[in-house]
């Protein structure tokens, strides 16, 4: 939810009043708009000299179009020489034609008006200053400040032209301004606002702040105070400290704790010990600062005075930093020790220490592995006697200091994740009992419904009972139905159609029957959501799903019985939905594959071909971070068939999200019309033909039943599967981009259709479901001819434009938009036909070299690559953490955090390397800028991320190594004059990282033998 205008107002008056970026280029800002209004002026333009408008141009230029911005000085000379700068600029100027038009004709690359390398920044900047109070500045700042506002939705929606945003953006500035009046800002100064808000820390921590609200309720203001205010001797510090810790946050916390679990109970108790301020005190535990939670019911049920396990937040003795911890209860322990008669005090012997340890592995054996937090605790204590013990007692952890202090959003997430493994832990062991009266049913019913409706996104109609409804950003549909004895909730996967079939039912019976869903309570009344297990269809009964559902499996009591149910998750989850969403997918995964649960790696090698892990990890992560892969290698090294294999790996788990295309329509409503009784029926009827039926089926079988018809329906051919990918060979003669995406013939005025495009609307109309448009031998033809659009179009986000013909009956869009689940991959063969890629290919893709294999590996069967530790679904899945490819710089930062390597922090050893190898490569012209940088990062957090978020990450470098082959290495090409030295100096800084080490070795035998060489000769 963005800011409320008195939000914004309290910024924009922030600004004005008390920033250092508006006092400091606020006056400097308006001299520069002041001078270039005088000469940005069409009359003037048309009388200058082509020297004079240079001059005019290469200063304004050069000067960040008056201190407004820096722009990237390679298309700087190549702008002002084109022969249609002056009219272009005239034609910008030009007020008798509306504004999205200017805009659209000079930023779109096939139209006439249009200068490479002059792009939005400099044409909207040319505007501003020729008329400041009309137009403003539109570049990635402001983009940027307008996500900080949480308004990207208000200047962008699919489908709009760049003359549509801009407009879009104009009146937003205009709402900024007039939000108020009496600051007088211009929308120079509301430029200079969105840039301040979203790039300068002075911004970033008010906006925070303001968009936090009162501070005093925050935990992020509590830790800051806590951190730098505990040790002050001013007593309005020491005030504010001890109310923090005896009433403010604890108030706060204990709302937060409550509102996890349904905000129904008081539950959670929340107290704070403020602690003592001098560092030389001893004593037992009254000296560290803490906040601890607890809940009451745990007490209550072992009858002890202390809790078996609590979260707190303690500070360390030296208050760098405090712990965010979940512990063992040291006083529950105290307790267990005195009934046995072996108490000896806390600190007379390690006995106590050593029992905690050891109930603590237990806890955490319990838990499994938690990514996010540590299992280390270190309070770093001189004089507090305590602090060992809740060392010990810790069990997950996580540290913050003022300087890697999260957002308020991520504070709160990480308390109700320690919340939900203390829950996890009090009632592990305590067993589920399924919910039998009808009035709790149909309240769990409610809560179950309305968390589906918080994201309701698109309804589609259905002839069968009630409308489907489509949840776009979870990839499923379902449908909430009620007959006389349970409630019916079918869920499928992918866009629905009224014929959609169903992947699984998710029913609940308020009559004593038991159906496929079941909802359970815990001691604490949470709720819980089940499954039995059965599929019906060809999978008769719950086997199936037994030998291959990866989920959880728990025992729950029903009556006097025990039943083995799948847990899908508790309602109160913030993650419930997401739970829910990946039983449906597992679901449909294991009925595709009928049961084989094969992963890639295993598919490769059932399919008799074999390739190093570390190739296919390197393909897989790379099309997770980008949308674009050149495949290079020998021929016959498997390029073209590793894409062709994951690709039809993947059509069987998502073949159930496409829309059939029907195309026997006639016999369908041949068959349907001779029984029209049947038709409100028709798709669920079919989905249990000759099978175990659904339940709806199976209660209205007396009514319905008639197997002709049946049989009928199911031999009936009355569908076609949509392939998800294409491989396209490219021609020796593609010299535009028709040949990717047709052309409208005039002559038959007809659109004629590419295998490409056929590809790229389907992915466009089937977003949840991954596509792969494979261009065979890529470099055939030189690819910025044909390719060239759709490279800029990855990175703008604008569309490309297939015809303007409004009359075209072809099913073709005018403008088509790349989306992001349209995978390109290219391969790559190296002869004398051939020709070398280009920097812009180079920087947008990454280039992964096939090596030969051994010839003795291949005939004895390869090497079997399924060695591969990290998470394989998060790896075979390109679509998931898709918004990684648009991280900033800043986020990526944010994301690691405080990961740790050898040798250092994590972000600045890789800052230093990357800092390193530009340098060299800056020495032959081969260094590389921004999205290079960008797009290594992103790679080096989704193998992070594959390998477990290890907070000491051993196999960094593994996974740099590969950028270094697949971003740097492809782009050097050249002389041995050119290379020698910078090849050297190379291969010194390569020792460590292998794979480059002997592509660089490689090259420099080339090098010292034929004189020139480039990454794939």
């Amino acid at each position: 939810m963005g800011l409320n205008d008195d939000q914004i107002k309290e910024l924009l008056r922030w600004f004005v009043n008390s920033s250092e970026t508006y006092k400091n280029w606020m006056q400097e800002r308006i001299g520069c708009e002041r001078f270039n209004h005088q000469w940005i002026q069409p009359e003037l333009i048309k009388e200058m000299s082509n020297e004079d408008l240079r001059k005019h141009y290469l200063d304004y230029f050069n000067n960040g179009t008056g201190k407004k911005q820096k722009l990237i000085a390679i298309p700087r000379d190549r702008i002002i020489q084109s022969e249609k700068f002056r009219d272009s600029l005239l034609y910008l100027l030009n007020e008798e034609i509306d504004i999205k038009t200017r805009i659209n004709e000079l930023l779109y690359s096939n139209n006439e008006k249009h200068i490479d390398g002059m792009g939005k920044a400099l044409i909207t900047a040319f505007l501003m200053d020729f008329k400041p109070d009309k137009y403003c500045l539109w570049n990635g700042k402001t983009e940027m400040g307008l996500n900080a506002l949480e308004w990207a939705n208000l200047f962008y929606q699919r489908g709009d032209t760049s003359g549509d945003v801009y407009i879009k953006i104009m009146n937003l500035f205009k709402k900024l301004k007039d939000i108020d009046p009496e600051l007088n800002l211009t929308y120079l100064g509301i430029d200079l606002f969105l840039h301040t808000i979203s790039a300068t820390e002075e911004g970033e921590k008010i906006l925070e702040k303001i968009r936090n609200g009162p501070s005093e309720l925050k935990i992020r203001y509590f830790i800051e105070k806590a951190l730098k205010n505990h040790n002050s001797d001013k007593q309005e510090d020491i005030d504010e400290i001890r109310y923090l810790f005896e009433k403010g946050i604890p108030k706060y916390l204990e709302n937060i704790a409550n509102e996890s679990i349904g905000g129904d109970t008081k539950r959670y108790k929340v107290e704070g010990v403020p602690g003592t301020r001098q560092t030389n005190s001893i004593d037992e535990f009254g000296y560290l600062p803490q906040i601890y939670v607890f809940d009451e019911t745990e007490k209550q049920k072992d009858n002890f005075k202390d809790y078996n396990y609590y979260v707190l937040y303690i500070l360390r003795e030296d208050r760098k930093g405090i712990y965010l911890s979940l512990n063992h209860g040291q006083g529950y322990m105290k307790e267990i020790l005195k009934e046995k008669g072996e108490w000896k005090g806390w600190f007379k012997d390690n006995e106590l220490k050593d029992n905690i340890k050891e109930r603590v592995q237990r806890a955490k054996d319990e838990i499994g592995p938690i990514d996010k937090f540590s299992d280390i605790m270190n309070l770093g204590s001189e004089y507090a006697t305590s602090s060992s013990i809740f060392e010990a007692a810790s069990i997950y952890s996580k540290y913050y200091t003022l300087e890697n202090l999260p957002s308020e959003e991520e504070l709160i997430s990480d308390f109700k994740e320690m919340l939900r493994l203390h829950n996890l832990l009090i009632t592990k062991n305590e067993g589920l009992t399924a919910i039998e009266d009808p009035n709790e049913i149909k309240k769990a019913k409610e809560i179950f419904e309305n968390r589906f409706k918080e994201i309701v996104d698109e309804t589609i109609s259905s002839e069968f009972r009630n409308n489907k409804i489509w949840f776009p950003k979870l990839g499923i549909w379902t449908s909430f139905n009620e007959t006389q004895n349970y409630f019916y909730n079918p869920f499928g996967v992918g866009k629905p159609t009224p014929y959609s079939l169903t992947t699984i039912e998710i029913n609940f019976s308020f009559k004593g029957n038991k159906v496929s869903g079941v909802f359970a309570k815990d001691s604490s009344n949470t709720i819980y959501l089940l499954h039995r297990g059965k599929l019906g269809g060809k999978f008769v009964g719950k086997q199936i799903l037994k030998e291959n559902y990866g989920g959880e499996w728990v025992n729950v009591k029903e009556g006097d019985k025990e039943s083995n149910l799948i847990l899908i998750g508790a309602l109160n989850e913030p993650n419930f939905l997401e739970k829910v969403k990946n039983f449906v997918f597992e679901v449909d995964r294991i009925k595709n594959n009928g049961g084989n649960n094969l992963n890639f790696l295993d598919y490769l090698n059932k399919k008799g071909f074999y390739f190093e892990p570390e190739l296919i990890e390197n393909f897989l992560l790379s099309i997770k971070v980008k949308p674009f892969v050149i495949l290079t290698g020998n021929s016959g090294t498997g390029k073209t068939k590793i894409a062709q294999l994951f690709a039809q790996y993947l059509s069987e788990a998502y073949k159930s999200q496409i829309d059939p295309e029907f195309t026997n329509k006639d016999k369908l409503i041949e068959i349907l019309s001779a029984k029209p009784e049947f038709a409100d029926y028709v798709s669920e009827i079919k989905n249990s033909v000759g099978t175990y039926p659904s339940d709806f089926v199976r209660d209205k079988l007396p009514q319905l039943i008639d197997y002709n018809l049946l049989k009928e329906l199911e031999s009936a051919d009355i569908s076609k599967e949509m392939d998800i990918y294409g491989v396209v060979p490219v021609g020796a003669n593609w010299t535009e981009n028709r040949h990717v995406v047709g052309f409208y013939n005039v002559i038959t005025k007809e659109f004629q259709r590419t295998k490409s495009l056929n590809l790229i609307i389907n992915a466009g109309d089937h977003q949840s479901v991954p596509f792969f448009l494979i261009l065979d031998e890529m470099n055939l033809s030189h690819v910025e001819r044909y390719f060239s659009d759709f490279l800029s179009a990855m990175e703008s986000k604008e569309s490309i434009e297939l015809h303007q013909n409004k009359e075209i009956e072809d099913d073709v869009p005018q403008k088509i938009k790349f989306s992001e689940n349209l995978m390109v991959i290219g391969t790559v063969n190296v002869d004398e036909t051939t020709y070398m890629f280009s920097p812009k290919v180079l920087d947008r893709a990454n280039t992964i070299e096939f090596l030969t294999p051994s010839v003795t590996d291949y005939m004895n069967g390869g090497k079997i690559s399924n060695k591969l530790n990290g998470d394989i679904n998060y790896l075979e899945n390109p679509l998931s953490n898709v918004e990684i490819r648009n991280a900033s710089i800043l986020e990526l930062r944010k994301l690691f955090g405080n990961v740790t390597v050898s040798g250092g922090n994590f972000w600045d050893i890789m800052r230093d390397q990357l800092e390193k190898f530009q340098n060299i490569l800056k020495k032959a012209g081969f260094d590389f800028g921004f999205r290079v940088i960008n797009e290594i990062m992103r790679f080096m957090y989704v193998s992070w991320v594959y390998e477990g978020k290890p907070l000491n990450w051993a196999n960094w470098n593994r996974y740099f190594d590969a950028q270094i082959k697949q971003k740097m290495l492809p782009r050097i090409h050249g002389s041995k004059r050119t290379l020698d030295h910078v090849a050297d100096e190379l291969l010194e800084h390569c020792k460590d990282y292998e794979s480059s080490k002997k592509k660089l070795e490689e090259m420099q035998k080339i090098l010292d033998k034929q004189r020139f060489v480039s990454f794939t000769n």
